[in-house]
């Protein structure tokens, strides 16, 4: 696969082509709501397209037929406010067709030359990894490592993988419903008190891999507002702080400092070494890209979708098949439910044991890096946790 077709502008047309008047799963902004007289009861879903107000039928959502093609609305007015409602529609949803073998697909994700290849593989299984099942991993590199490119494809071609800088709790929320699969938080430092204790619960919830996140801080009649996580993962992305800092502003930068034991143990920490603070380990260069998509191009890049949706629903099945044996765990239960996740989406990438132990290996020497930075940097508290903070 050409990898001039992952550049950002590429996908972009692609994504503009493929989503014209497409609603998406990320279009819903709320629950069902009933419109009428007890008599002539109309049940819609609502959501915002194109800085407008929709109301969908409520049998296209509950036939699962999202996404779909509008082709016709009508303006409909709804308790003062007016909303465009879907009269007609069509099925454009992606099929899943096997074009490729899972290595080969995400060696074809972003081909790009990278200083440490081995470890921007895994890289790219790890993201997969969190689309296709439930994990909540932090990693830090220096910048342009290329870390938080492939969740941006992602989100491009799926629709439902978001990317926050500075998170705030109503950034979150606003994210935090059936259709969102990856949330990636970066740009985690300098954070208000306040912010650092929205944030933690945020964290706490998902790394129990709770199914609703509450948010204790409001509330009507006694009960607590809620968000669905049920499908969430969470990539959270750091660079190194500038060695020119002294070690008070470095640790402003650092979750490690930033969080309490409690949170630093439910999200699986790994470090990946590759480029400096002015050299970034992609070696490739992005320049501005003005050339139309042409319909090869277009079919290229949807073959990949397809091959990447194939997988999606069948990887789980295909990993079980393989009987490679994993050596490694993790004594921190939270931690090693993340690990083994990551390890079954390896297994659809290895052909043999031996190469099976050599990415787990690699997998598992990134994560004790992380502890070993952290540890060289002069942290007092010791990163293995309590048993209660373990179970």
């Amino acid at each position: 696969m050409n990898k001039e077709l992952w550049h950002y502008d590429r996908l972009s047309q692609w994504e503009n082509q493929y989503y014209k008047n497409v609603m998406l799963p990320v279009n819903l902004t709320g629950d069902e709501i009933a419109v009428g007289t007890d008599d002539d009861k109309q049940f819609f879903y609502v959501a915002k397209k194109d800085k407008k107000l929709w109301v969908i039928p409520s049998e296209i959502i509950d036939k699962g037929e999202i996404p779909f093609l509008i082709k016709n609305s009508a303006k409909m007015g709804i308790r003062g406010k007016v909303f465009q409602a879907v009269t007609n529609y069509q099925d454009v949803s992606i099929k899943s067709d096997k074009t490729m073998s899972y290595k080969e697909m995400i060696d074809n994700w972003m081909d790009y030359e990278h200083e440490v290849r081995e470890k921007y593989i895994l890289w790219k299984i790890i993201v997969d990894c969190a689309y296709n099942s439930r994990v909540n991993v932090r990693v830090i590199t220096h910048p342009g490592w290329m870390k938080d490119s492939p969740l941006f494809t992602l989100g491009r071609l799926k629709g439902n993988c978001f990317a926050v800088n500075r998170p705030t709790l109503a950034k979150l929320k606003y994210l935090m419903n059936d259709s969102t699969r990856i949330l990636g938080l970066n740009e985690i430092q300098k954070l208000k008190t306040e912010e650092i204790e929205h944030l933690a619960k945020f964290y706490e919830d998902i790394g129990d891999f709770k199914t609703q996140y509450v948010n204790p801080s409001r509330s009507s009649a006694g009960v607590s507002e809620m968000c669905n996580i049920s499908n969430i993962s969470t990539l959270t992305f750091s660079n190194f702080p500038a060695s020119n800092k002294d070690f008070d502003a470095q640790k402003e930068e650092l979750f490690d400092f930033i969080f309490h034991p409690k949170i630093r143990s439910r999200i699986f920490p790994i470090m990946f070494d590759g480029g400096t603070e002015t050299e970034p380990a992609c070696k490739e260069r992005f320049p501005h890209v003005t050339a139309k998509l042409t319909q090869e191009q277009h079919d290229e890049i949807t073959n990949w979708l397809r091959n990447f949706i194939y997988y999606e629903q069948n990887g789980r099945e295909l990993a079980g098949k393989k009987e490679f044996k994993n050596g490694y765990f993790m004594k921190n239960n939270r931690w090693d439910r993340n690990f083994q996740a990551i390890c079954e989406r390896i297994k659809l990438y290895c052909d043999t044991q031996e190469e099976f132990d050599k990415m787990t290996k690699l997998l598992y020497d990134c994560h004790q890096a992380y502890l070993d930075y952290v540890k060289n940097m002069g942290k007092d508290e010791p990163m293995i946790v309590t048993e209660e903070q373990m179970i």
